[in-house]
């Protein structure tokens, strides 16, 4: 079966491209000039920084760092003996932030229109 590369982009610095497929399944192989090259479906994760529970970035680069927010609740600077029930700050559901419950936990690469 053949396939028809709709749209390609690289990731950043690394050697990775991804390559948007017409059709609906994904191929295990792509000939790369004389060689195959393995393919794999591509999901990419979102990032939610522990420390401020913003979304976006991970806690070891948080840009504020100082801002405690409960991860559950989303209350700021809470103390030690808070409770507080679990909540998703992406979906509002009761599970912890991008849980693998989480259906949406990715998000599509790229949409060509």
């Amino acid at each position: 079966m053949t396939y028809t590369a709709l749209k390609m982009r690289g990731i950043e610095n690394t050697s990775i491209v991804v390559i948007l497929l017409g059709g609906l399944k994904v191929t295990d192989y792509i000939q790369y000039g004389p060689s195959l090259v393995k393919c794999w479906l591509y999901r990419r994760h979102t990032n939610i920084c522990n420390t401020c529970s913003r979304l976006g970035h991970r806690f070891d680069v948080c840009p504020s760092p100082e801002d405690d927010i409960c991860p559950g609740c989303g209350e700021s600077n809470p103390d030690n003996k808070h409770d507080w029930p679990t909540k998703c700050t992406l979906s509002g559901g009761p599970h912890i932030n991008a849980d693998k419950i989480f259906k949406r936990r990715y998000q599509i690469s790229c949409v060509v229109r």
